[in-house]
């Protein structure tokens, strides 16, 4: 289970300082598919960091928690 949560402070490499976790997202892979024939699928966090002007949608390997 994640350690991310919604409302947390994290860090990443593709944002300078800190955000604020304000979301998730869900993804369908339309290229991979799993053994049994269903599309892949990923959540992504929704992060929402001062220096940008969108939310940045990120995989939670890529986030750290502060």
């Amino acid at each position: 289970m994640s350690e991310i949560r919604h409302g947390d402070t994290v860090t990443s490499k593709f944002f300078k300082g800190t955000g604020v976790v304000v979301g998730t997202s869900t993804v369908i892979s339309d290229r991979k598919v799993t053994a049994s024939g269903e599309p892949t699928t990923q959540t992504l966090w929704e992060v929402r960091a001062p220096e940008e002007e969108f939310r940045l949608r990120i995989r939670e390997q890529e986030l750290e928690k502060v």
